[in-house]
């Protein structure tokens, strides 16, 4: 009997156990919360969709499923600096899952989460903010550490992450993205309002996750985008320079791997 008593202590203490952090969580991202999230979360997915309405006085709805790894069951600490109320649902691995929302984020306990991967789905409605959103265009801007005003992230550049996303635009809209988009040019047939999906990126932190959606030959800013104009079917890096109001020409264009590292440092 005392033997049996030992070998289910003994397996028992081999389980993964919860990763316990009781630091309180300020606004922002701290030093402390970084390095806890770095720490614990390995194999980091985002499948992104939002829908963008044709009025840009409409919100944009948005979902993000977001797939990583934890070595055992930790808190997980979001960042989305929006109001409660733009949270619709949090789920783990189809579960409805309890969260606090705590100055900026969305904090999922650890007794939640389990050693292994984990598939955490939240529903939202995207911020404005960083979305750049005009009648006839919109672009994200989410340099230095804005990607949390419009989607559930860990906003840190040192959690890189393969993304994927899908668009919901209205008809004859065109969009453009880090990744390759699986149309041929970034639009959607005539008369058939519905998803543009581009394939999954190359790991990239946050701040480098960027989307630019426009009616056709509307090309209006002046700051760098990520963007596959230049040449079609492959994404491509292209700064734009202004030469005077309303009127951009092409100072570059690279292919976005290569780009990268010069651009972010990353």
């Amino acid at each position: 009997m005392l033997g049996l008593f030992l070998a289910m202590t003994l397996l028992s203490a081999m389980q993964p156990q919860p990763v316990a952090s009781t630091r309180p969580i300020d606004s922002g991202v701290s030093q402390a919360l970084a390095r806890e999230r770095a720490s614990a979360i390995r194999d980091l997915h985002y499948d992104l969709t939002f829908s963008i309405p044709g009025a840009r006085n409409e919100p944009v709805q948005g979902r993000a499923v977001v797939s990583l790894a934890l070595r055992a069951p930790a808190r997980l600490v979001f960042d989305f600096a929006q109001p409660r109320e733009s949270v619709r649902r949090v789920a783990i691995d189809g579960s409805d899952a309890r969260a606090d929302f705590v100055n900026g984020h969305i904090v999922i306990p650890a007794s939640s989460t389990r050693a292994g991967v984990n598939r955490i789905e939240i529903e939202f409605v995207a911020g404005d903010a960083a979305l750049n959103r005009n009648d006839e265009f919109l672009y994200t801007l989410f340099v230095p550490a804005r990607a949390r005003l419009t989607f559930p992230c860990f906003d840190q550049p040192d959690l890189k992450a393969r993304y994927r996303l899908k668009l919901s635009v209205p008809e004859g809209w065109q969009a453009v993205a880090n990744g390759a988009s699986k149309s041929a040019d970034g639009a959607l047939p005539s008369g058939s309002p519905g998803q543009i999906e581009f394939e999954e990126t190359p790991p990239l932190p946050p701040r480098c996750r960027s989307s630019y959606k426009q009616r056709p030959a509307i090309v209006r800013r002046d700051r760098t985008i990520l963007s596959k104009i230049a040449e079609p079917h492959q994404s491509r890096f292209a700064s734009f320079q202004a030469c005077e109001p309303r009127n951009f020409r092409f100072a570059r264009v690279k292919p976005f791997s290569r780009c990268l590292p010069e651009y972010t440092g990353a």
